[in-house]
């Protein structure tokens, strides 16, 4: 499992003026941006949008798996 503060999301702001949503587990989503920028998969929403930039970031402050008790 990891760290809850490596949990992030964030947004993308396209070349074309679009957003891009996403989330990456990791110490830092500049690593996401960089793959994003790099344009690894042609199917991506972003790979025909690129360049991007880091529009918004967000570290997650709670964990992604519920609790025993709130899954009743």
């Amino acid at each position: 499992m990891y760290d809850v503060q490596s949990a992030w999301v964030y947004i993308l702001r396209c070349a074309d003026d679009s957003y891009y949503v996403g989330s990456h587990r990791g110490p830092d989503p500049a690593v996401r941006v960089s793959g994003h920028n790099a344009g690894l998969d042609p199917k991506a929403y972003t790979y025909r949008r690129r360049p991007v930039e880091l529009a918004w970031p967000a570290a997650s402050s709670s964990s992604a798996t519920p609790s025993p008790s709130s899954a009743n």
